[in-house]
């Protein structure tokens, strides 16, 4: 692994986030959730995506195919790192979306 770096940000209180870069260049963002998780959270942008909706940014998958594993007491997901504002700043367009 080249580098982590934390985000203070997003509007969930029990997450916290941060960029990881491997040592191979690649560029992830990784969502650590505590309390309760919610499924479909990790579902339905699946779904989304897999249906065609380009601006939604699915999960990656791990290895075995979950969306999702356990890390000590957090739920981790991964996705890949896109540079930008995050969805409280720049909210959701429909209309961007079917374009």
């Amino acid at each position: 692994m080249r580098a982590i770096s934390f985000f203070p940000l997003g509007a969930d209180f029990n997450a916290s986030v941060c960029r990881i870069i491997t040592s191979s260049g690649a560029d992830y963002f990784l969502k650590l959730r505590s309390g309760e998780f919610l499924e479909a959270s990790v579902l339905i942008p699946r779904y989304l995506a897999d249906s065609g909706l380009k601006p939604v940014l699915p999960p990656i998958a791990t290895g075995t195919e979950q969306l999702w594993t356990s890390l000590a007491s957090f739920m981790a997901i991964l996705y890949s790192y896109m540079d930008g504002r995050n969805a409280v700043d720049a909210p959701f367009c429909l209309r961007a979306a079917v374009d």
